[in-house]
């Protein structure tokens, strides 16, 4: 079975029978088994002591997730998407956060002008799109730093912040103060230019 002419492979060989040899064994998983329960044990208390540092971010990390989930899928939790476009109870909550009122009397007269005689939809297009696209270079410091504060807070950029609580509000103004309503702000079909 085994060499004889070394010693002590003699020695080992002659008291290696079937019932030793799975002892060694037995004892060489037990051995395994014990190791990785210490080292699960170990674990687990390492993780437990760090649970501290871990828990106050799990919001955090539940809103990026949101906010991936919402990029992924579409839409947002701070406007509704049923027609017409209308903000949330969480966008209503950022329009109060933002001061929406004083940010829409203070940058509205940057607005690019819109015809007098065009749809509602052409003018939620334009309130929209100057509120993703063109306020933020006009914002001043405090207010930038206010949005910004509200972005993070919300998972949320702050291109969307803008477009949803400052956006939509803009657009109803308008369109009270030209007598349109708000209902036909999702309609496509502009009216043709005269």
């Amino acid at each position: 079975m085994f060499p004889m002419s070394n010693p002590i492979v003699a020695f080992v060989a002659s008291y290696l029978t079937a019932p030793t040899a799975i002892l060694i064994i037995v004892c060489i998983a037990i051995g395994y088994i014990l190791n990785s329960a210490v080292r699960f044990v170990r674990e687990t208390n390492h993780i437990r002591k760090r649970w501290p540092e871990v828990e106050p971010l799990l919001p955090r990390i539940k809103a990026l997730l949101d906010s991936i989930e919402r990029q992924i899928f579409g839409g947002t939790p701070l406007m509704q998407d049923k027609s017409p476009i209308s903000l949330s109870e969480k966008g209503r909550e950022v329009f109060e956060k933002i001061n929406s009122p004083s940010l829409i009397e203070k940058y509205r007269k940057h607005l690019p002008a819109i015809k007098a005689d065009v749809t509602a939809y052409a003018i939620q297009e334009a309130c929209l799109d100057f509120a993703t696209n063109d306020l933020i270079a006009l914002l001043d410091e405090n207010d930038r730093r206010k949005i910004e504060t509200v972005a993070y807070s919300e998972a949320a950029s702050v291109n969307l912040i803008l477009r949803s609580a400052v956006g939509i509000p803009l657009r109803d103004a308008i369109l009270k103060e030209r007598n349109i309503a708000i209902s036909g702000a999702d309609k496509r079909n502009p009216k043709p230019d005269k």
